[in-house]
């Protein structure tokens, strides 16, 4: 079952993905400005390596959106450190709707082109914070991705590091992610990075980035309440098929977790991570007069509203560092605070239809209902150059869209 699965996902990752290449034959056609993108690279976290599905494989890294702008501009080359199927962590998958459970993919990837004699031009680290791109070098690490991403310490000792070396034309930031979002993973606000080393971080990345790279673009935080993520399992007992709120004595069914200050039915305004899907699946969290075992949801799968609210402002605070810091170096600032918002709000359309964040069905966001999709991607890559073009009087296109369905 699980080939049949793997060649099912994989076919329809390269037929979404369209792009296999991203090493293009001929210089921009278009207008670039003031920009120049004879050396473009990208760092950040795991939005910028491009996983998708809880893994990041070759074909998802092509559909990213930092090789499609790489695509878009006509950079004269783009080396990713591409993984075998299927992906490191292997790729997950729905294995059933109703219930939603989700697994993975049997075995684990592997580098494809670890011996790229140069620093990779997408430097995208999953779960690196700011001081982690600023500070972490190829050594080993509990995280697999410093050794594949950055390999060589002769390249540069660090993500920032082997970014300025390379003394880049132009160079895209997305960094900030991690600093916040690895907390709210664990369904906690303890774990966030602290506002002021934030901004010594990046600061100091900023300032390195900017000295060595001819032009920059960097963007900002989209808030977690625009994450399927977050706001895929509702608060309360729903039908799994009708997807309604089941009701008793005429009233929702708050389900059962474990919170500051306590444990029991699960206040207004109360997150559940998508993780809580399993248990849900088991009757963990489900009153016993609902047919559950009457056992909490564990805080790790719970962002309550005290949490939530400690998280929200953190990203709003981290915001306006990266606002104030990139606007005093005269880099623009994509605002994926407020794009994350719109597509939340209203969706994008796209050839006569609206693609929405919301989960699986909505097109916008992978399985694992944290990283965008291929079309997710797309959405991103369209706005870095809707910005590039108002900051450097260019005239870049659309990236072409992903082959296939889009949904």
């Amino acid at each position: 079952m699980r080939t049949w699965i793997t060649t099912i996902v994989f076919a329809a990752l390269f037929a979404v993905s369209g792009c296999t290449s991203v090493d293009p034959i001929s210089p921009c056609s278009c207008g670039t400005g003031s920009a120049n993108f004879n050396k473009f690279y990208v760092i950040g976290d795991s939005y910028t390596a491009g996983i998708q599905n809880g893994g990041l494989v070759a074909g998802f890294q092509q559909a990213s959106y930092a090789a499609l702008l790489a695509q878009a501009v006509r950079a004269p080359s783009f080396a990713m450190p591409l993984i075998f199927e299927p992906g490191i962590p292997p790729l997950m998958f729905v294995a059933s709707y109703v219930p939603l459970a989700l697994d993975t993919l049997a075995g684990v990837g592997a580098p494809t082109n670890s011996t790229h004699p140069a620093a990779y031009n997408n430097l995208g680290i999953p779960s690196a914070r700011v001081n982690d791109l600023l500070s972490k070098s190829p050594a080993p690490d509990p995280n697999p991705f410093y050794q594949i991403v950055l390999r060589n310490p002769a390249f540069g000792t660090s993500a920032v590091g082997q970014a300025a070396g390379a003394q880049p034309t132009f160079l895209a930031a997305w960094m900030g992610m991690s600093d916040v979002y690895l907390s709210a993973q664990a369904g906690t606000d303890l774990a966030m990075t602290p506002v002021a080393s934030f901004e010594s971080d990046y600061r100091t990345a900023i300032d390195a980035l900017r000295a060595a790279a001819g032009a920059m673009v960097a963007a900002n935080i989209p808030d977690i309440v625009t994450i399927p993520f977050f706001t895929t399992i509702p608060r309360i007992l729903v039908d799994p098929v009708t997807r309604q709120p089941i009701l008793i004595g005429g009233n929702p069914v708050p389900l059962l977790g474990e919170f500051q200050g306590g444990s029991g039915p699960l206040p207004s305004g109360t997150l559940l991570t998508l993780p809580a899907a399993t248990l849900l699946a088991q009757g963990i969290g489900v009153p016993v007069v609902a047919g559950g075992t009457g056992n909490p949801l564990p805080d790790a799968v719970v962002i309550d509203p005290t949490e939530l609210g400690n998280i929200r402002a953190r990203i709003g605070a981290f915001n306006t560092v990266i606002d104030s810091i990139c606007t005093n170096r005269g880099i623009p600032v994509v605002d994926a605070f407020a794009k994350f918002n719109a597509l939340a709000a209203s969706g994008v359309e796209i050839r006569g239809e609206t693609y929405t964040t919301d989960y699986i069905s909505g097109g916008l966001f992978s399985v694992d209902g944290l990283h965008p999709s291929a079309l997710g991607h797309w959405t991103v890559a369209r706005e870095f150059i809707r910005v590039i073009n108002a900051s450097y009087a260019a005239s870049i296109p659309d990236p072409p869209l992903p082959i296939g369905p889009l949904r």
